[in-house]
């Protein structure tokens, strides 16, 4: 099963997204008024897919050096992906935390019935996302997870220059013309060697 937190995290970064002006392909700019009703309706949501996400982010922090560089499932199913993924996700809650503290000051949540771990103000509501960008196990995962990446990409690196060693002329520029192509392109092509199969595996196609 994919650790996959796309769809959980929608609301959030459309609600970075329409507080802002029209963006090209993305939902219409709010009201002030509508923007803090949304955020109230969806903050609860957000955060219990924060804590989530930092629950799982801790037990990545020790699986790390074991885990996997590559996936052909693609998404957060690899180290890059995870790594991806905890990165974005944090960026954009404090992005929304500081558009919240100037849209909405003083707006608060509450967890509908569920537990969440917001930051409380003294009456026990929600007055803000707990974006988790002090806390040391999520801190500490996003460093096993870059270290654990950055052994992937020189692994990855020495084996493609071996295994290009060993691929044909017709290879070589075919994998070069695919290289430079989008991503729809690039993953529709089929592999023609062994060789490059291990290049284009490397490389991220599914």
């Amino acid at each position: 099963q994919l650790d996959s937190f796309d769809a959980e995290f929608d609301s959030l970064f459309d609600l970075n997204t329409r507080s802002k002006g029209p963006q090209p392909g993305q939902g219409e700019p709010l009201s002030r008024a509508a923007w803090i009703e949304l955020y109230k309706e969806e903050a609860p949501n957000i955060q219990q897919h924060l804590d989530l996400l930092a629950a799982r982010a801790r037990k990545w922090a020790d699986m790390a050096v074991d885990m996997k560089c590559h996936s052909l499932l693609g998404g957060d199913a690899d180290v890059a992906g995870k790594l991806e993924t905890l990165k974005a996700v944090q960026q954009g809650c404090t992005d929304l935390q500081q558009i919240a503290a100037t849209i909405a000051p003083g707006t608060v949540f509450n967890g509908n019935g569920v537990f969440v771990d917001c930051v409380k103000n003294s009456e026990a509501n929600c007055e803000a996302l707990n974006c988790y960008a002090s806390d040391a196990g999520v801190q500490d995962a996003v460093r096993q997870l870059a270290a654990r990446n950055l052994v992937c990409r020189e692994t990855a690196d020495k084996i493609v220059g071996e295994a290009i060693k060993d691929i044909s002329d017709h290879d070589r520029k075919r994998l070069s013309q695919l290289m430079a192509l989008p991503g729809s392109g690039f993953m529709q092509a089929m592999p023609v060697s062994p060789a490059f199969a291990i290049c284009w595996a490397l490389l991220g196609a599914p």
